[in-house]
C-alpha cells in the first residue's frame, strides 16, 4: 500500500468518527429488549392474521393493529435509549444527577433518619415516561442499605471514600403529567441493578425507571461542606448535570 492509499484510508476514517461523533446513536438498555421484541413479535402475529383468509373489513382490522405495534415498539425502543454519558471534566468533587428530569425542588431538612442520619439537603428531581430511563450513581461509593416499600419507593444508602454518604429514593411521581396504566407500564417504579456491598464509580448505572412510569427521584446529601449548584426548574441528564459539589476543605460530607 502507498502512501497516498494510507492518507486516503486515514482520511475516510476521521470523516467516519466526525459523522458518528455528530450523529450519536443512542443504545438500548438490555432491560428494555423483552419488551421491544415482545412488540415486534405482535406486529407479526397481527401481519399474518391480515393475510389470512377472513372478510377484508376484519384483515383491514389487522393491518391496523401491526401498524400501531410498529409505533408501540419504536416508542418503546426510544423510551429504553441508552445515551452513552460522561462526567463532566472527572472532578472528584462534584456530585451528578442520579436522574433524567426537572428539578422539582432543592430544600433543607434538619435531619434525615434513615441514613444520613443528620441534616441534609434534599434534591427532587421529577422523570416523565419519555425521559431516559438509566438511573446513575452522583457518586462512587459502595452500597451499605437497601429498603424496598410499596409505598415509600426504593431506597439506596451509598457510603464513598472519606465517609461521603448519599441516599436515592426512587417512587411513582405523584406530579406525573402523564403515565401509562398497568399491565402496558411496569409494575415496579424501578429495576435496580445494584446490591448490599457492590462498590461502583461515578454515574455507572444503579438501575433502570420503569416502562411508562413517571418517576420521582429523590437525593439526599449531608449539608455539611456541601455547595449546591443547581435551581428549580432546570432540566438535568443523568451522569452530566453537576447538582452540587463538595466544598474546597470538606474531606468528609458526615
Amino acid at each position: 500500500m502507498n502512501h497516498t492509499e494510507t492518507e486516503r484510508i486515514t482520511t475516510k476514517q476521521t470523516v467516519q468518527e466526525l459523522l458518528s461523533a455528530a450523529m450519536p446513536r443512542p443504545k438500548v438498555i438490555k432491560s428494555g429488549w423483552p419488551r421491544i421484541i415482545g412488540m415486534l413479535a405482535l406486529v407479526g402475529l397481527f401481519r399474518w392474521l391480515a393475510g389470512r383468509q377472513f372478510p377484508p373489513r376484519v384483515r383491514g382490522f389487522f393491518g391496523k393493529l401491526s401498524k400501531l405495534g410498529v409505533f408501540a415498539a419504536a416508542v418503546t425502543a426510544y423510551s429504553y435509549r441508552d445515551p452513552h454519558r460522561e462526567p463532566l471534566g472527572n472532578a472528584s468533587d462534584f456530585v451528578y444527577a442520579p436522574a433524567d428530569g426537572t428539578i422539582l425542588r432543592v430544600e433543607p431538612v434538619e435531619d434525615e433518619p434513615l441514613f444520613i442520619k443528620g441534616p441534609a439537603y434534599r434534591i427532587l428531581i421529577t422523570s416523565q415516561p419519555l425521559d431516559v430511563p438509566v438511573l446513575r450513581a452522583p457518586l462512587p461509593g459502595q452500597v451499605e442499605y437497601i429498603l424496598q416499600k410499596t409505598d415509600d419507593g426504593t431506597s439506596v444508602g451509598v457510603k464513598g471514600s472519606e465517609n461521603r454518604r448519599y441516599l436515592l429514593n426512587f417512587r411513582t411521581n405523584p406530579y406525573k403529567r402523564v403515565s401509562l396504566p398497568r399491565p402496558l407500564a411496569a409494575s415496579e417504579p424501578v429495576e435496580l441493578f445494584s446490591e448490599a456491598g457492590q462498590t461502583f464509580p461515578v454515574v455507572e448505572k444503579v438501575g433502570v425507571r420503569g416502562f411508562g412510569i413517571a418517576l420521582l427521584t429523590t437525593l439526599y446529601v449531608p449539608q455539611k461542606d456541601f455547595e449546591i449548584l443547581i435551581r428549580t426548574g432546570q432540566h438535568t441528564q443523568a451522569g452530566m448535570t453537576v447538582l452540587g459539589r463538595i466544598r474546597p476543605g470538606g474531606a468528609s460530607l458526615l
